[in-house]
């Protein structure tokens, strides 16, 4: 069964609920949340997850954190 720390970057607030009750029925992922992508990119940097999930308006988001060479061993 898979494992790991997860961001999920979401500005529509029924999104990331919907995503965090899924997420609450694998208690082996851990969930991090962010509703900004200045707060997303310093969870990013702060957790380094395993795995990143931005909305599609996180574009530049992805690109910073895709950059940034603390994200090496995260999968984008």
């Amino acid at each position: 069964m898979a494992s790991g720390t997860v961001l999920y970057i979401e500005d529509n607030l029924s999104n990331l609920t919907l995503i965090e009750y899924l997420f609450s029925q694998h208690p082996q992922i851990k969930l991090l949340a962010a509703m900004q992508g200045r707060l997303g990119i310093e969870i990013a940097r702060e957790h380094q997850p395993d795995l990143h999930l931005p909305n599609m308006m996180g574009d530049h988001v992805l690109a910073a954190l895709a950059a940034d060479s603390r994200q090496a061993r995260t999968t984008f």
